[in-house]
């Protein structure tokens, strides 16, 4: 598959639609390397959705960034601030490969997604095992801190080390979605309700998808 045609199909099941002016504003872009610079700022300052909705036009746009293992590659890693380790993200990962199979961060990151899959098929101790020492090496990785901390808020007991972990994932990428979400929801499950107050209106404030509004909404009022 042409990594035009991938970016097609990333393109129909998009959630995050970016406006006429982010459309224009990439389509007459001309410099392809700063542009994508800028679009990297962009997500390193946590402005994730902004990020996302960049790409997004970029490729409705067809851009020659269509041909950049390092644009899939970013395109993965905002995915899963918004979404988590979805299809979409991994989708987005895999045209990456497809240009540069010896990245070594992007096959780091694929580990996680398989980390991830491993989890969903049931096999908690050694996924569980290998995100620990994956966090030993690397404390500050929020990807880790996310993947672990929801595992263990929704398949233990262990809810404390879990806000714990998702505490530190939200610390060092304050805009990292899917994390607000899974603390939020550990916050109330412990009945600390002034943080999951805080933490349901961090999700609106973040979440670009008002389908999921109503949502954090039924939480907040049932706190």
């Amino acid at each position: 598959m042409s990594s035009r045609r991938g970016a097609r199909q990333l393109l129909n099941v998009r959630e995050y639609r970016p406006d006429s002016t982010m459309s224009l504003f990439v389509k007459n872009h001309k410099n392809p390397d700063q542009l994508l610079n800028q679009i990297e700022a962009l997500y390193l300052q946590n402005q994730i959705t902004e990020s996302v909705h960049l790409m997004e036009c970029v490729i409705e746009n067809n851009s020659e960034l269509l041909n950049s293992a390092r644009f899939f590659f970013l395109y993965s890693q905002a995915l899963v601030e918004l979404q988590g380790f979805s299809s979409q993200a991994e989708s987005a990962l895999h045209q990456s490969f497809l240009m540069d199979r010896n990245d070594g961060k992007a096959q780091e990151f694929q580990s996680l997604f398989e980390l991830n899959n491993d989890l969903r098929d049931g096999l908690y101790t050694s996924a569980e095992e290998k995100l620990r020492t994956l966090l030993s090496r690397d404390p500050k990785n929020a990807m880790v801190l996310f993947l672990l901390g929801s595992h263990l808020f929704w398949k233990t007991e262990n809810t404390a080390e879990a806000i714990a972990l998702l505490e530190k994932a939200v610390e060092l990428r304050p805009a990292f979605l899917k994390a607000w979400v899974h603390l939020a929801m550990a916050y109330k499950k412990s009945l600390l309700f002034v943080l999951a107050d805080q933490a349901f209106q961090e999700c609106l404030n973040l979440d670009p998808n008002p389908n999921q509004h109503n949502f954090y909404k039924t939480h907040l009022q049932a706190l």
